[in-house]
């Protein structure tokens, strides 16, 4: 995981933000309405296969340090999202007390999602040491659409998982 500021409204740079963050209000002509600081480039899985993948890239923590904003990409065999996603600081304390007991061998689920919304990513690891990475995000607007995924991993895949979380929280 990389820190890099952010560039979220400025056209030289090439980058526009044209998600509404929570804490800045509805983008005005492409652009928000304020920036946040892009605390982590890429979070990625490593899931062993190439068929499926899990990347939180360009990831913004909002100005009251209470969540985050990235641009998500899932790939689940041939289902794919790409889109933003939202999560909140305290299911990341969460998750990464749940990821170390999992690196403990511990049996264990961990989430990121945010408080109010019904998107979210799920890790869940058996006695074995199977990881059951799931989730659901959600678009709602004229046409409500779906995706709900679930793939299989194992625990080797939480130590960078774990690091770059963390990292972010101390962000």
């Amino acid at each position: 995981m990389t820190h890099s500021p952010s560039n979220a409204a400025d056209p030289a740079a090439g980058r526009y933000d044209v998600f509404p963050s929570r804490s800045c209000g509805r983008p005005l002509i492409g652009l928000t309405l304020c920036s946040m600081a892009i605390v982590a480039d890429n979070i990625e899985l490593q899931t062993h296969r190439t068929v499926t993948a899990l990347r939180l890239a360009n990831v913004e923590k909002f100005d009251d340090g209470g969540g985050y904003r990235c641009d998500l990409s899932v790939r689940s065999g041939a289902f794919a999202y790409d889109g933003p996603f939202f999560f909140d600081d305290v299911f990341v304390v969460n998750a990464i007390a749940a990821i170390r007991e999992m690196v403990a061998g511990r049996p264990g689920e961990a989430v990121l999602k945010g408080q109010w919304e019904d998107d979210a990513i799920r890790f869940e690891m058996n006695r074995l040491g199977h990881v059951r990475v799931s989730g659901l995000m959600l678009e709602n607007g004229g046409s409500t659409q779906s995706l709900k995924f679930e793939f299989l991993t194992d625990q080797t895949v939480f130590g960078a998982l774990l690091r770059d979380l963390a990292a972010l929280h101390g962000a």
